[in-house]
């Protein structure tokens, strides 16, 4: 850019400024550009391979992007595990199917475990329409109601409850009123009541609260939840 001679030192410095922040903006789309375009290929491709692989992405976008366990993606892609052409058990399609998405660096894996980069998640949820978003989250949360221990005041499950608390909380982040299912609830209460176990009770209260505002307009779930207010009861209580 030119700056004209005479021309006041605070309005070249703020025109430099502009140019400089419109720069910034323009580097930052051209980002979001060609991380999408390359985030839609690599899916396409992924998918020609396996859709197994793509149902296993889909729903890993609704978890915690660390330590996806792989029979919690196994359950959330099952049916199109089972569908699969492919011969051999289910967990060895599994594999294969985390294979794909590991070909083209849509997920890490480690052990029994992948991860996922945020921006991935992102774009993978951003593409799908309501009614694919919805459905999604639905058969994850049935998936973690599965692999969520039912008896969380026991210890001997507090390692697992652990481990699948990160999902449950990504899950609520990415769901509304309309993409909350009974699943997710019941997942939600188990949560609560483990959170409650481990006396945290500032977790519990953020928790329970958002579970019964979902479930206000659902009598069924308002009785079931209706000990969830006690352990509201017992986080004010520890707070004051």
């Amino acid at each position: 850019m030119t700056v004209v001679v005479g021309e006041p030192a605070a309005v070249a410095s703020k025109s430099l400024r502009d140019r400089s922040n419109e720069l910034r903006r323009t580097h930052k789309r051209l980002r979001g550009y060609t991380a999408a375009g390359t985030w839609s290929m690599s899916v396409e491709a992924a998918r020609r391979r396996s859709r197994a692989a793509v149902d296993m992405l889909s729903a890993a976008a609704f978890l915690a992007p660390q330590d996806i366990s792989l029979d919690l993606l196994s359950l959330a892609a099952s049916r199109r595990l089972t569908l699969s052409s492919r011969g051999g058990s289910a967990s060895d399609k599994a594999d294969d199917a985390v294979t794909t998405l590991r070909a083209y660096s849509l997920v890490n894996r480690s052990d029994s475990s992948v991860s996922v980069h945020r921006l991935v998640q992102a774009m993978t949820r951003s593409e799908m329409s309501p009614r694919t978003y919805r459905k999604v989250a639905g058969r994850v949360a049935s998936s973690l109601a599965q692999v969520f221990p039912n008896n969380v005041e026991s210890d001997a499950c507090w390692a697992e409850c652990e481990r699948y608390l990160p999902h449950v909380l990504a899950l609520v982040e990415h769901s509304d009123d309309r993409s909350t299912s009974d699943a997710l609830l019941e997942v939600m209460n188990r949560a609560g009541h483990f959170l409650a176990a481990r006396r945290r009770f500032r977790a519990v209260e953020q928790l329970m609260t958002m579970a019964m505002e979902r479930a206000s307009s659902r009598t069924r779930w308002r009785r079931r939840l209706a000990d969830a207010m006690d352990l509201r009861g017992h986080a004010l209580a520890a707070r004051t």
